[in-house]
């Protein structure tokens, strides 16, 4: 089993944040063989948005990315989500068409991620 970052752009806007949460939930629903993580999800929601507090965020972002099999950005790579590119640049893969609208069973991206998936080695 593949564990999975899930990056998507926040930005401070609640809505971002909804959707990413609603595409986590969808691709854990629909891939095998993966678990998709978001975890910076409860601290935007929960903490103050602040520099001290998303630089804390990327402290913990980029911790549990190196934990992790493989990067998955949902949206264009900007602010904290950088860094964390940096450290997968060998595990990623980009597909901002995610950031608009809310997953359907009809996105032939889920075919995508899956074969993505697949490829991976077992380590």
């Amino acid at each position: 089993m593949k564990l999975i970052y899930v990056a998507h752009v926040f930005s401070g806007i609640q809505s971002n944040a909804d959707r990413a949460e609603s595409w986590t939930a969808r691709l854990n629903w629909r891939i095998q063989g993966a678990v998709f993580i978001c975890p910076w999800l409860p601290m935007v929601r929960c903490w103050v948005d602040s520099g001290e507090t998303r630089a804390l965020g990327i402290i913990l972002d980029r911790e549990c990315v190196r934990h992790c099999d493989a990067l998955l950005a949902l949206s264009p790579l900007l602010g904290g989500v950088k860094s964390e590119w940096d450290l997968a640049t060998d595990k990623i893969l980009c597909d901002t068409s995610m950031i608009v609208g809310e997953p359907s069973a009809e996105w032939l991206g889920f075919e995508v991620i899956q074969a993505w998936i697949n490829s991976m080695k077992d380590t």
